[in-house]
């Protein structure tokens, strides 16, 4: 469903920008320190992926980083947000193994502005900043989403050359 359909990736987007948001606010005012070390094994399977680039599929960087958020939820100590999370873990792994395709295929910089925003969320978590944290954490989807919008348009545009091409060899 997600793959073939934009509009329900962009609400599930909408959803982890709202879920996702509120973790991470709540993981930087409540993670204890097995918390914390959780949440820095999870980064460091996350960086290991990235530091692995072409050596490494996007469905294990999809794990990864779902991973990464599962830990973040599971720090926020707020059942009803993890349990949520929890439960769409599954569709969040296809969500990321989805988006990162689509993703560096059209901006060059994706995977690094992707390190340097899990980075800062991670930190931002792991020192108590919980304000920031969560600003972080809606800017990572905010990116997410402006870049699959470009990939919609470019796949839009693409189409309609297609169309008109074709149209024009059936012409005499």
């Amino acid at each position: 469903l997600l793959e073939s359909n934009p509009e329900a990736q962009r609400d599930l987007l909408e959803f982890r920008h709202t879920l996702e948001g509120s973790c991470a606010f709540y993981a930087a005012q409540r993670a204890t320190e097995l918390d914390r070390q959780r949440l820095r094994e999870a980064f460091a399977a996350l960086q290991d992926c990235y530091s692995r680039s072409g050596k490494v599929t996007r469905a294990e960087e999809g794990v990864a980083d779902a991973s990464f958020h599962l830990a973040i939820a599971e720090a926020s100590h707020n059942a009803v947000l993890l349990h949520t999370i929890r439960g769409l873990f599954d569709l969040l792994k296809r969500n990321v193994v989805t988006n990162i395709g689509g993703m560096y295929a059209q901006r060059d910089e994706t995977r690094d502005m992707l390190i340097d925003q899990h980075r800062a969320l991670y930190e931002a978590i792991i020192e108590g900043r919980a304000e920031d944290a969560r600003q972080l954490s809606n800017r990572h989807i905010d990116y997410v989403q402006e870049v699959l919008a470009e990939v919609q348009q470019q796949a839009q545009r693409m189409a309609r050359a297609q169309r008109r091409g074709s149209a024009s060899i059936t012409k005499p």
